[in-house]
């Protein structure tokens, strides 16, 4: 039992490794796209968003799934508290963080992408 315990460990910590590498190595080869495609005032437009999606990444990443995948019994409620939590999460610093961006890099233009 222990040994089939540890081998279901190890398989899923290969393919959260796999995935991550997937989405790291699929994420650079659209920024160099993107590099070579857009203009450098364009392409910085695009970094910028992309740091603040990464950031809401983060947050919305903070163990909800998790949670639900884990819980035993799940119901109509830990769905929909899970997707409003994260819905309104989502919406508030997408919100703050184009008012931030425009705040401190002095572009109002930043907060129409």
């Amino acid at each position: 039992m222990n040994e089939k315990k540890e081998n279901v460990i190890v398989n899923g910590f290969f393919w959260r490794f796999a995935e991550r590498c997937g989405v790291q190595l699929i994420s650079a080869v659209v920024s160099i796209l993107l590099a070579r495609i857009l203009t450098p005032d364009d392409y910085g437009k695009v970094a910028l968003v992309t740091v603040f999606n990464n950031i809401m990444y983060v947050l919305l990443d903070c163990g909800i799934g998790t949670a639900l995948v884990q819980k035993k019994e799940v119901d109509e409620l830990d769905y929909s508290s899970a997707f409003f939590f994260s819905s309104s999460l989502v919406m508030s610093v997408t919100a703050r963080s184009a008012c931030m961006a425009c705040w401190l890099w002095a572009r109002p233009s930043a907060s129409t992408i």
